[in-house]
């Protein structure tokens, strides 16, 4: 089924319970009016009446939906189900079915996250006694309208629209809460400045990546990267330029990444590589080209023209040490290419006590 747009009155958090009243409140609606000509078709002219005033408060929920108020539209749908259920089973009986619209209705009070539990669990004891009352007190009321004959085919019809209506809550309900859960789970991952992983997905997928380097027998580099003077960048140009920056930065160090490389915003302006499986050539050299990328063109940040350099320090992983250690040594490096002037890449040898630019 289709996602529901979210306009922009609901919040995140509030997009279950519109895309619930969205989808059955406007099945609900579009039910009610049908029964408008129905009840006066049969001679029920009372229900008639009634179904206009139901119709109204089903669309009227939709509405204030729409604009973020779902606690307003539950509570009215949750008490027009109910009334509509009485007084529909009290003037017609047990037989054409309407006691089933209290089963659409208890979504409605479980739904309703505004409700403390006291009241959830009157209002739910409410429904469940009415519902177990018209079976003790209306078999006995008589069919007196027009066209007894149709009254089996309207018992299915009531019972089939309270399960539609009830089972798309529960779907509704159930995919947005997934859908949620999932993006909740790539923010946890997400660098949000940037988009990129950050340090905890980081340091979660190396380490994966690591089992299968191991099962495959290919090794892992990694590159610790600083952007030089970035500091300077802030003071001169704000902040928001400096934001500008680092996304742009991250830009296109993903354009020349392959899709099996990792890349993770680690912290500030410092990011870190993965080159894995499937990075061609001497990674020193891929090293030097992603630091040329980065230097050899000004970043265009708004009307400035940035001169952006970027240190590297450089580690092929040993099958022996942490990822802890290895990234140590990748942040050793990484100072000793600022100390020789920024804007190079020093490569640190698998002896952690020897290195070379």
């Amino acid at each position: 089924m289709m996602q529901i747009p979210k306009p922009d009155a609901v919040n995140e958090t509030d997009y279950r319970m519109y895309t619930v009243i969205a989808v059955v409140g406007g099945l609900g609606t579009l039910v009610h009016i049908l029964l408008i000509p129905f009840f006066f078709w049969i001679g029920a002219y009372g229900l008639s009446a009634f179904n206009v005033f139901s119709a109204t408060i089903w669309g009227w929920s939709v509405y204030v939906s729409r604009r973020g108020k779902h606690h307003w539209a539950l509570s009215a749908l949750t008490l027009e189900a109910y009334v509509h259920a009485v007084l529909a089973v009290s003037i017609l009986g047990l037989k054409p079915g309407f006691q089933n619209y209290l089963w659409g209705g208890a979504a409605f009070v479980l739904f309703n996250d505004r409700w403390g539990m006291k009241m959830l669990i009157t209002t739910t004891c409410i429904y469940a006694i009415t519902y177990a009352s018209f079976n003790i007190l209306a078999p006995d009321i008589p069919y007196r309208y027009n066209y007894p004959d149709m009254i089996n085919s309207l018992h299915f019809a009531n019972a089939l629209i309270a399960f539609i209506g009830l089972a798309l809550s529960c779907f509704y309900f159930r995919s947005t809460t997934l859908r949620m859960e999932k993006r909740m789970a790539r923010l946890a991952q997400t660098d949000p400045l940037t988009g990129l992983s950050n340090r905890r997905h980081m340091l979660t997928s190396l380490e994966r990546e690591r089992g299968s380097a191991q099962r495959a027998e290919y090794g892992i580099t990694l590159l610790l990267g600083d952007v030089d003077h970035f500091k300077r960048i802030n003071d001169q140009f704000g902040h928001d330029v400096g934001d500008m920056v680092l996304r742009e930065l991250a830009d296109r160090l993903s354009s020349r990444l392959r899709k099996n490389d990792l890349l993770a915003r680690w912290g500030g302006e410092e990011f870190l590589i993965a080159l894995t499986l499937g990075t061609e050539g001497n990674r020193e050299q891929t090293a030097e080209a992603l630091r040329q990328l980065i230097a050899d063109t000004p970043f265009h940040c708004n009307d400035h023209l940035i001169p952006v350099t970027i240190s590297f320090g450089l580690v092929h992983l040993n099958p022996t040490e942490t990822l802890e250690a290895a990234i140590k040594r990748a942040d050793i490096a990484m100072y000793k290419a600022k100390a020789t002037g920024r804007n190079r890449v020093w490569v640190s040898l698998e002896n952690a006590h020897e290195e070379s630019s």
